[in-house]
């Protein structure tokens, strides 16, 4: 699991990790390793970018300038409706030849732009995903979810996109954080680990308001949510 992936359980052990990717040159540090790699990655994948929105806004300018001059050939067109039959023809035969050269212009600039526009936008696209990730990830951690329901705070990323301000807001204008509050209401194993104050009867369930997320499922009859609290909570006593 590479550094960017790994959930660490504590500041020091991320701390740690960032350390590891220093390295030391006759007594001076420079960032190394993973980190390194990444910022090279990002740094080729930006200049990328820039290629693919200049080839495709010279291949847009292109196909703009072709659809004017196919519109004033075809105004010249219909104004040669007023000629003779023989004048007509001789200029229609022209403005033909002429119209053809510019239709094979219109696909190559069509066929250019094509492929430069998905680039851009799959590019745009990975932008935005991991924008609406962070904002998931900062909501939750805000409101105190627990850090093993961060995944399932994160399902809740198609329900966002980015506008052109650079919002993360639902289709009705919500926040990250607004929809992840709404969303701990009704999931009790979201909510944070309550400090273990009452008693366990013999089958392990737990009692006198010691865990808060299991008693709120039990209390809305959700047997689902009242399993899950109570493998989150087993899970937390072996670590």
């Amino acid at each position: 699991m590479g550094i960017f992936e790994e959930k660490f359980e504590t500041k020091d052990a991320a701390l740690d990790a960032l350390t590891a990717c220093l390295v030391e040159t006759d007594g001076k540090f420079s960032v190394g390793g993973e980190l390194a790699d990444a910022y090279k990655k990002y740094g080729k994948e930006v200049a990328a970018s820039k290629g693919y929105r200049e080839r495709a806004q010279k291949a847009e300018t292109e196909l703009r300038d072709a659809k004017e001059q196919n519109a004033t050939i075809q105004a010249q067109l219909d104004e040669m409706q007023k000629l003779n039959p023989a004048e007509l023809q001789e200029k229609i035969n022209a403005f033909a030849t002429e119209k053809g050269s510019l239709k094979a212009q219109l696909d190559k600039a069509l066929k250019e732009a094509e492929p430069l526009r998905q680039q851009i936008a799959a590019y745009q696209k990975r932008e935005n995903d991991a924008k609406i990730a962070d904002a998931l990830r900062a909501a939750a951690t805000e409101l105190g979810v627990r850090q093993e329901a961060h995944k399932d705070v994160l399902r809740l990323a198609t329900s966002f996109a980015v506008n052109e301000n650079g919002d993360v807001l639902t289709a009705d204008g919500q926040d990250a954080k607004a929809v992840v509050a709404a969303e701990l209401k009704t999931s009790p194993h979201w909510q944070p680990q309550s400090t273990p104050g009452g008693s366990q009867g013999s089958g392990g369930a737990t009692t006198g308001g010691a865990n808060s997320a299991w008693n709120a499922a039990r209390e809305a009859g959700d047997v689902e949510a009242m399993i899950t609290a109570k493998l989150f909570d087993s899970l937390n006593e072996t670590k």
